[in-house]
């Protein structure tokens, strides 16, 4: 990984996207929350505001990705 701000790579768009493509990308953006939610579950109150250290301009949490 040489760029930390893109551990699976830069984001590129599909120039000619079917429908059934999109459905499945869409499908895919709206199961994140539910599993968001279960995967920080079991997680301490004191570990969800901790921010890190991505940079000043890059700083976040858990609690920023998953509240409700």
């Amino acid at each position: 990984m040489t760029d930390p701000r893109y551990p699976i790579g830069r984001f590129a768009a599909d120039a000619n996207p079917t429908p059934e493509t999109r459905a499945r990308h869409i499908e895919a953006i709206a199961g994140l929350p539910p599993r968001m939610r279960q995967a920080v579950a079991s997680l301490t109150s004191w570990i969800l505001p901790i921010e890190t250290a991505a940079g000043a301009s890059e700083r976040w949490c858990i609690t920023f990705l998953t509240a409700t």
